[in-house]
Parts: structure tokens; sequence; C-alpha cells
């Protein structure tokens, strides 16, 4: 039996691309009873919450009354997902869709090896799926800053077993119940950026670590990857 997993999505207006993602991960071969979508939403001032409501009646949506930022407004979905049991919890980008296999075969990859704490597909740029956007994450520990791996290079067309990284991009994360119950949540003294890297670093204790599924899996609409952007330290 596959494990169940709740896909949380934040958004912050950007209605269009939050519906094809719903559209996307409505499309998922991932068994329906094993999958919940959560849409956590940061005060959008657009029509998100009328939308989702009407379109995806099944979605579970969450509304924060403010916008609480990356780190805090997805712990909303998170605490959800640990409170009702599921094994896994996807943090997804609303601007990213996927093929149909693209949920089964990152949760499968992650269940077949308990020392995955975390794990990502590789991703690619929506108008240009043949290109990288993120295989991953490096961090330079000498200077403290972090870096993304593969960025504009072609993707691969055959598909890869897994590979060890620093970190997995927030854009789409899918993190254990177990990593969760020993490392916690995002710490939500960042309010954007860094916290996904901090967040890897706490998971990857003694016999752990995060690993970037090599599929093709996942396009993103963002133009272009954080790549280095200074020293990662949480604000006070």
């Amino acid at each position: 039996m596959l494990p169940r997993v709740a896909v949380i999505i934040l958004t912050y207006n950007g209605i269009d691309d939050t519906l094809a993602c719903l559209a996307s991960l409505a499309a998922q071969d991932y068994p329906a009873e094993r999958r919940a979508l959560i849409v956590v939403d940061n005060a959008s001032s657009d029509t998100t919450l009328e939308r989702v409501r009407a379109l995806y009646p099944w979605v579970t949506l969450i509304a924060n009354g403010a916008n609480l930022g990356f780190a805090a407004g997805n712990n909303v979905g998170l605490r959800y997902a640990l409170e009702h049991g599921f094994d896994y919890a996807l943090l997804l980008n609303n601007d990213t869709e996927g093929p149909v296999d693209f949920l089964r075969n990152l949760v499968c990859a992650a269940a077949a090896d308990p020392t995955i704490g975390a794990a990502g597909p590789l991703i690619t740029y929506h108008e240009r799926p043949e290109l990288i956007w993120s295989a991953g994450g490096m961090i330079d520990w000498r200077r403290g800053t972090s870096s993304m791996r593969g960025i504009g290079e072609v993707a691969p067309k055959q598909v890869e077993p897994p590979v060890d990284v620093d970190f997995v991009t927030g854009c789409a994360i899918l993190v254990s119940r177990e990593a969760m119950a020993r490392a916690g949540i995002l710490d939500e003294r960042f309010f954007m950026y860094y916290e996904e890297t901090e967040w890897c670093v706490r998971i990857a204790g003694p016999g752990y670590g995060s690993h970037m599924c090599r599929r093709r899996a996942c396009c993103t609409k963002s133009r272009s990857p954080i790549g280095s952007i200074g020293p990662m330290s949480p604000t006070t």
C-alpha cells in the first residue's frame, strides 16, 4: 500500500497558476484515497479562496487571514498533515505542474530508502522543459551561501538514480513524518528564502539525508531560482 501523502500548496494571489497546479495534481495517478490536497492561503487579495472552493470543493482550504510568509504559512499545512496522520508532506509551489506520475515517482523513491528524510524532483522551466531549474542545492559552508545545482543545463532524458544533495528547494520538497518528528518543521524566523536550506540541515542527522530524484518530474513557471543571495541567517 502506498504511503499517505499531504500535498500542501501555499498561495498568495496568483489564482491562475494555482488552478493550473491543482488541475495537474487532480490528474495524478496516485490513489485518491492515499493523498490529500491542502491549499493554505496567506490572505490573497484576488479570488483565490472563492475559486478554489467553487472549482475544487474536495480540496482542504485553510485561510490564514494574514500573509505569514513561506515558513509560517507552510507550517500551518505541515501541522495539519501531522495531526491527520499523513506519512509524507509535500510542499509544492503554486506555479508548478507535473506529469501524471510525478507524485507516485517521488513518493516511491523516498519510501524505498528509510534514510531519506527529504526528497525532491528534478525541476525544469515550464517554458523550456528541456532545461534544469533545480537539481538540488549545494551549501558553501566557508562563505555561508547556498546555490542550486544544474541551473540552465539540459535535463537528462533517461531515468537516473537519486543523488545526495545538501538541500532540496522549497519549490517541491517531500518530507517524511519521521523526519519531522526528529527535526521539527520550518523555522519561522525565516520569512522567505533559506528556510528549506536550514530545514534540510536539521533533517540530515546521523543516518539521514536529502536526496534528489533525477527523473524529470516537475516544471515551474518561475523565471529563475535564487542562486546565491547572501548569508544564511534568520531574521530576529
